[in-house]
């Protein structure tokens, strides 16, 4: 039932835009590391999805991992994990910091803000940084959340960025040669 409410109203949306003369094209996302683009071009089932992932129960999880400055991974319950991809670069936002959430409730959402926490041993010392903004909450498997970390540190350590113009379907094959 929700679904079809669901539906109906992306179709009157939809419909609605539709009507509207055309403005500005959006702006362009910035371009995903190649393995995390690999792994969103292949999701997991409807199944997985039924949840609604725009929030999180902070019940169901056992810990936060930070990536890196753009994405925090959030595991849950019986080896459950979902990629929160930040709506923009969180500055200070690294691997190993606390992060302070200001919550609404005990769920953690999408659009909610957090702070990542200076190393120090004194709050007070050490630079602040400012609010961040969590992205909607992606199912991913155990074995996906893997593949983004080893990604990741494989970028951290050659000190690059990934290249922008590597398509999925390369990375795909890339990880098939790795996994056998």
């Amino acid at each position: 039932m929700l679904h079809r409410i669901c539906i109906a109203s992306a179709f009157a949306v939809t419909t609605a835009l539709a009507s509207e003369p055309a403005s500005e094209a959006p702006a362009t996302p910035p371009p995903l590391d190649p393995v995390v683009g690999a792994i969103i071009a292949d999701p997991l089932s409807d199944k997985e999805y039924i949840d609604g992932d725009n929030c999180i129960d902070q019940r169901r999880l056992d810990d936060i991992e930070i990536i890196d400055g753009e994405r925090i991974l959030f595991h849950g319950r019986r080896g459950r994990v979902w990629l929160n991809q930040l709506k923009s670069p969180c500055i200070g936002l690294a691997p190993g910091r606390t992060l302070q959430f200001e919550l609404r409730g005990s769920r953690y959402c999408n659009f909610d803000t957090f702070r990542p926490l200076p190393s120090s041993s004194y709050p007070r010392r050490g630079p602040q940084f400012g609010s961040c903004f969590l992205g909607t909450f992606e199912p991913i498997s155990e074995n996906q959340a893997g593949l983004i970390r080893e990604s990741t540190d494989r970028y951290r350590r050659a000190g690059v960025r990934p290249k922008e113009d590597t398509k999925p379907t390369e990375v795909k094959a890339e990880q098939s040669d790795a996994s056998s």
